[in-house]
């Protein structure tokens, strides 16, 4: 079965016409394709820095550079720069991280290198074995230098090649409307027609923003509310409940299912008790003791009209040995994952 050439890129004559039709020139008797191309590299250069700003993965490359011993010297480059031998790729705009293998042990992994941030030129250190550390200052690697020749892998932001006809490729997919309208809006306005240029502008603006979205939609992570006040209710076995906690989570939680004045209460103890960004085991008689420490407090003030600490709050006893529990039940939870674990 023969194989069909396809690709996902388009040209960029496909931002030049629709270009020319956003400015009512279908024909390109005013707007050729030898005046819309600078336009359209410089709307092109803007969509890459609104990409790499987002985060979005598109711009990264990545090259191994194989760094031989210097048969004088004994030592390996200590520079990589567009001047060195070896040099940095052509396109490299900033590198982000780097990894070693010694060149000879080909079956070897990378091992991520150390970057050196510190400000000022690299540290005095003696070339070893291996580079260990990096540094980017002047546009250039900086190196300690090793013994021994080494194969540096370098992930960096790359820059794309800037467009010379229509038929070249737009290395970015689904470009091809924020394109469009920005380069339409850069040519309105060397018009001087600044109200269509900045209506192109907005709508550029708008473009950019939902294939930014495209992007990193897929890299989130969603996150979904645990409801727990069904658990509650139904009256079932609650022992080593886990939740999710991150920031304020606890707190909010509980504010909605027990009252802020609990949640107060057991502050310190949650505290002891959840570490926030890791799953830990939650003791629910903590809640419980507190839900019934505040239901009890609104009984009284309802009764004797007063309200005070000790009835909204449980007593400092209660609250130590709710830490003291919430303590050992985290302790419990780690042995049984190492357990597991092994």
């Amino acid at each position: 079965m023969p194989v069909v050439p396809t690709t996902a890129y388009s040209q960029a004559e496909d931002a030049l016409t629709l270009a020319r039709a956003l400015l009512n020139d279908n024909s390109g008797a005013v707007f050729t394709d030898t005046m819309l191309l600078p336009l359209l590299n410089s709307a092109y250069r803007g969509l890459q820095r609104e990409l790499a700003e987002a985060g979005v993965s598109v711009l990264a490359e990545q090259q191994d550079i194989e760094l031989d011993q210097d048969p004088t010297t004994g030592i390996t480059p200590t520079v990589l720069s567009d001047a060195s031998s070896p040099q940095l790729p052509t396109d490299c705009l900033m590198p982000q991280m780097l990894w070693e293998r010694a060149t000879a042990n080909t079956t070897d992994v990378f091992i991520p290198m150390e970057k050196f941030t510190s400000g000022g030129s690299m540290l005095n250190l003696q070339p070893s074995t291996y580079l260990r550390m990096w540094g980017w200052r002047e546009d250039q690697i900086n190196l300690i230098g090793a013994t021994q020749s080494i194969t540096v892998r370098v992930r960096y932001e790359k820059v794309l090649p800037i467009l010379t006809s229509g038929a070249d490729l737009v290395l970015i997919r689904s470009s091809t409307d924020p394109l469009a309208f920005a380069t339409a809006a850069l040519a309105a306005r060397s018009r001087g027609a600044r109200a269509l240029a900045a209506d192109l502008l907005g709508t550029a603006q708008t473009a950019v923003e939902k294939l930014i979205e495209r992007y990193i939609r897929p890299e989130q992570i969603q996150a979904r509310r645990i409801e727990l006040s069904a658990v509650w209710k139904q009256g079932g076995d609650r022992s080593g409940l886990e939740i999710r906690v991150q920031h304020c989570g606890p707190r909010l939680l509980h504010d909605e299912l027990y009252g802020e004045a609990s949640t107060r209460a057991l502050r310190g103890s949650l505290n002891q008790q959840v570490c926030c960004s890791r799953w830990c085991a939650v003791d629910d008689r903590t809640f419980l003791s507190a839900a019934s420490s505040n239901r009890r407090a609104e009984s009284n003030q309802g009764q004797s009209g007063k309200c005070g600490p000790q009835a909204a709050l449980p007593c400092k006893q209660n609250a130590t040995e709710h830490r003291q529990k919430g303590q050992q039940n985290r302790r419990d939870h780690e042995r049984t994952e190492m357990r597991n674990g092994r």
